[in-house]
């Protein structure tokens, strides 16, 4: 049994979230997370924001009895979507374990069988950059699973919007303003490099910005 968890997003007092099955450790799901807050620029939120208010939630509950259309089944297979990233390497690794993910016992090639397992690769942090780029429009609604009934969630991840914070719930609520990200707690949980590079778009965008004031 994977270290389950939940991602969730805090947008104009809304709370949603989507299941994660492994590695929803800090210093693995929750360290992921970070990284990409940290590389956002301000225009990026406010991408992330749109994007995130157009995705289409899938009822957990619903997920045995509603089917992606051939369509979108297609258009996101191709996206590999539904391949996990440990899936991915094995298949650059091994073209002929492509075989073993997707073919049955018969040798008749299966398709994914609901929304689980054609998002299955979007768990986790790995669903964020494709929301980003709005290639992503579907998630389920696992919010659910973070109540305290449910014992076999470890690990719950806001991302908050409306107060531009990044809160981790490991039993205890603890709370990151976006802009202190690389301070105490994650400075020690990740490497220190990653925050002492430049970000060059940040300064990309900075440097426009003031280019920006004084044409105006």
């Amino acid at each position: 049994m994977g270290t389950r968890g939940l991602l969730g997003f805090v947008i104009g007092g809304r709370r949603i979230g989507t299941y994660n099955h492994y590695d929803s450790y800090p210093d693995v799901l929750g360290a992921a997370i970070v990284k990409f807050l940290f590389n956002l620029t301000p225009k990026d939120v406010q991408i992330l924001i749109k994007h995130l208010d157009e995705i289409i939630w899938i009822k957990e509950e619903d997920v045995p009895y509603i089917q992606p259309a051939p369509e979108l089944l297609a258009e996101y297979m191709g996206k590999e979507f539904h391949l996990t990233p440990l899936d991915k390497e094995d298949k650059r690794n091994e073209e002929a374990n492509m075989g073993r993910l997707t073919t049955s016992s018969t040798g008749k090639v299966e398709q994914p069988r609901d929304w689980y397992w054609l998002l299955r690769g979007m768990q986790g942090a790995e669903c964020l950059p494709r929301i980003l780029m709005g290639s992503l429009k579907h998630l389920i609604d696992a919010t659910s699973f973070q109540d305290p009934a449910f014992i076999s969630c470890e690990y719950v991840y806001w991302i908050d919007f409306d107060n531009e914070e990044f809160i981790m719930d490991d039993g205890d609520d603890r709370i990151w303003k976006f802009d202190k990200l690389d301070n105490g707690f994650w400075r020690r949980s990740i490497n220190e490099d990653f925050f002492d590079k430049p970000n060059l778009q940040k300064q990309d965008q900075q440097i426009q910005s003031r280019i920006n004031l004084t044409s105006s």
